[in-house]
Order: structure tokens, then sequence, then C-alpha cells
């Protein structure tokens, strides 16, 4: 379902879908920019960390993108291969 309204503010950004109203962070805002087309995982993290730098020692950044791409898809925002 795609979002009916998009207002972003410092970096960061709510959206309504089908009436609801979500808040994103800067880094969901981002990676729901970024996944407008298909795109492979790696190359999300990529861009991810090019924006906002690598994780802090001992996290993933793979992982961490995979995370946000779940948390998006389980609020209707993402579609996953």
């Amino acid at each position: 379902m795609p979002v009916q309204d998009e207002v972003i503010r410092d970096g960061e950004s709510v959206v309504l879908l089908d009436r609801q109203v979500i808040r994103l962070s800067a880094i969901g805002t981002t990676l729901l920019e970024l996944t407008g087309d298909w795109r492979e995982l790696e190359e999300l993290t990529v861009d991810l960390t090019d924006r906002f730098g690598q994780p802090p020692a001992g996290f993933d950044a793979t992982a961490m993108t995979e995370a946000a791409l779940q948390a998006l898809h389980g609020q209707g925002l993402v579609e996953l291969g």
C-alpha cells in the first residue's frame, strides 16, 4: 500500500498510510526514500553508511539495515522480496 502523504522535517518524517500516521527516524525516512525502486540489501547498507557513517563497534551495518527494513515492512511501508 503506498504512502498517501509524507512530511519531512530535519531528516525525520511522518507518513500517512491507510488512515494511520507513522513517525519515522532519519534512517527510516532515508530507507523509505531509497526503496522507491528495488534495491539489494548490500546496496542499501552502503547508502546508509555513506549518509550516516558506520555503526558503533560490535554492530553490523547489514544486520541493522535488515532490521530497519523489517520494521518498515511490519508497518506496511516497504515490500521485501
